[in-house]
């Protein structure tokens, strides 16, 4: 069996997964946000066991604005208006995937933003913001949570 099939395969196993989180409460949860967390994990090395195995390269991002806009948002407001059933882990592993890029890219231009808000994570502190980062913070830092939180949906494509 080659490394997509089982990718294939632990994807259905983290949809039924989430279902299940969804329709159940206490204990339950917290035991299936582990096996999520799991499973998001082995996902996670089999894309990059695959990707060694293959030396294929990841989509180039056609607009890098998006990353940090989604970045800035889930520093500012966190993921759970995004996917509330996820953990932080496994909603940053989300966002990559849509935007074809690696999840540590994402938490780190996230963590690049951290400093600026009130979210009880350090992020790069003494790091200054790149140009691109700027634009994105001024832009963003003002706008509702409503309507940033519908630009990143539209990113996304959760609309």
């Amino acid at each position: 069996m080659n490394l997509k099939c089982i990718a294939k395969y632990t994807n259905g196993a983290l949809d039924i997964v989430e279902k299940l989180y969804i329709e159940t409460s206490g204990t339950q949860k917290k035991d299936l946000q582990k096996v999520m967390a799991k499973l998001v994990m082995i996902k996670e090395e089999l894309e990059i066991s695959s990707d060694n195995a293959n030396n294929v390269k990841r989509n180039k991002i056609t607009n890098k604005d998006d990353v940090y806009i989604v970045s800035c948002y889930l520093s500012k407001f966190g993921h759970e208006d995004l996917f509330e059933n996820l953990n932080q882990s496994q909603a940053l592993n989300k966002c990559a995937d849509i935007l074809s890029i690696k999840s540590t890219s994402l938490k780190g231009t996230r963590d690049a933003f951290d400093p600026f808000f009130d979210n009880g994570r350090k992020g790069w502190t003494g790091r200054q913001l790149n140009e691109k980062e700027l634009e994105v913070f001024n832009k963003y830092n003002d706008l509702s949570k409503k309507d940033f939180l519908l630009d990143v949906k539209k990113i996304l494509n959760l609309t």
